[in-house]
């Protein structure tokens, strides 16, 4: 997969990405790895321990009106987030 091209579509809409890891996948890469394809991509990007810490991170650091937050890049991931947040399947 060509995870740069993926970031590169995100350049100017995106102001900061948080990079997870998906745990529940064999295939996923590394976060920290995730992290520097975006940023190779031209964003601003870090990784960070689990989806929970990069929403405090960012509630701790936004200065703007209320942020888009987009999960994406894995199924295995978005249902994780679901099953966490108590979500029901639809």
């Amino acid at each position: 997969k060509d995870q740069s091209g993926y970031f590169r579509a995100f350049k100017g809409l995106a102001r900061h990405v948080y990079t997870v890891p998906v745990s529940l996948s064999e295939a996923s890469v590394p976060n920290d790895e995730l992290a520097i394809r975006a940023v190779e991509a031209g964003l601003s990007a870090e990784p960070v321990s689990s989806v929970a810490n990069a929403l405090m991170l960012l509630r701790d650091t936004w200065d703007g009106p209320p942020p888009r937050i987009l999960i994406s890049g894995s199924l295995y991931l978005a249902g994780a987030v679901l099953a966490e947040n108590g979500t029901p399947p639809v």
